[in-house]
């Protein structure tokens, strides 16, 4: 099979950008990963462009004043995953030989939307429910979070250092908005957004940037090539009564499956694109990829059950309880900060 790499990359920091649109951010990310890649805008074939809320045909906008006029531009939105969808299609069309060289790039102005909590689409039934009820992101994650607490016998300040530990990180990333250390003390006493939550386990909505990546059949000639590996995109399975919120099964069944089709057999890198606006899922959705799980037998059927309780098909969860299932981390892979 034709590799694929990775020839430049370029982005802008995140944050306010007053006074500037949205294909401006974008021509900067753009215009820095070509750079990087030592390339051209004549030797783009196509382009693929990442967004959500910036409207129709926002790739072509972007292209008009680069001047570059003619080329197949493909819009991508998928919420979160619209960057990495928009990867995974342009390397799929790169294995099959429709081109040689391309660029993706994921552009989002977020102040734009004038603050408060993202908006919330109202298409149909279930999500007109969601929405009369209040149902925002960081109230969803909030119930995650609350179930967290109950089923793992944490306490608040073990979510509270999962936005220690972010922030701890952000102040060694220049790209970062936020770049100021904080205490568990800090976060717990800032303003309650949706209990366990306060402002500071929340990711701020106004928030601009962009992001673009040059790829290419062609391997560069630096001396660190990076090849594209694999890449893999799933959608949600539907949501039964007993299923366990904790458990971030489309994230490990994506991991499961790359790693599967790509056999690897020893550390590599590899990233997902489960974005969110609340720092609560950092505790759920990292321990089904890299935790294992010891099994107990379910009092009802008296099988070993490695899965949530709602895979014990013949009882109803009322009958389970969560907590005959515990974690075991690895002795190589202990939960660190």
């Amino acid at each position: 099979m034709n590799a694929v790499h990775i020839a430049g990359v370029a982005m802008t920091p995140f944050g306010r950008h007053t006074g500037t649109h949205a294909p401006e951010l974008a021509q900067r990310a753009i215009l820095g990963a070509l750079d990087d890649a030592g390339l051209e805008l004549a030797d783009v074939q196509a382009v693929y462009c990442a967004n959500v809320f910036g409207g129709m045909i926002l790739g072509q906008l972007v292209l008009r004043d680069l001047g570059l006029a003619g080329i197949p531009v493909y819009n991508v939105e998928n919420a979160c995953a619209s960057g990495a969808t928009a990867v995974h299609l342009a390397r799929h069309a790169l294995l099959a030989d429709q081109y040689d060289t391309v660029l993706v790039f994921g552009i989002e102005q977020l102040t734009a939307l004038g603050g408060g909590t993202i908006p919330m689409q109202r298409n149909d039934r279930m999500t007109d429910l969601y929405a009369r009820a209040g149902l925002v992101l960081p109230a969803v994650y909030a119930m995650r979070g609350t179930r967290f607490l109950h089923e793992r016998d944490a306490t608040r300040e073990d979510l509270a250092q999962v936005a220690v530990k972010n922030r701890r990180n952000g102040v060694l990333n220049e790209y970062a908005q936020q770049r100021t250390e904080t205490s568990v003390e800090e976060v717990l006493a800032s303003r309650m957004i949706a209990d366990p939550l306060t402002l500071l386990q929340c990711c701020p909505s106004q928030v601009d940037g962009a992001a673009a990546v040059v790829l290419t059949k062609r391997r560069p000639t630096g001396e660190h090539a990076v090849r594209v590996l694999g890449s893999v995109v799933q959608s949600g399975l539907r949501e039964a009564p007993g299923d366990d919120i904790l458990d971030a099964e489309i994230t490990a069944r994506a991991a499961r499956l790359a790693s599967r089709r790509q056999a690897w057999t020893r550390p590599t890198s590899a990233w997902s694109s489960c974005t969110t606006p609340s720092r609560s899922p950092n505790c759920c959705t990292t321990k089904p990829c890299s935790w294992r799980r010891t099994a107990r037998r379910c009092p009802c059927c008296a099988r070993a059950r490695r899965r949530s309780m709602a895979a014990c098909r013949s009882i109803r969860a009322a009958a389970c309880s969560r907590r005959d299932i515990r974690w075991a981390p690895p002795a190589s892979r202990r939960w660190s900060n």
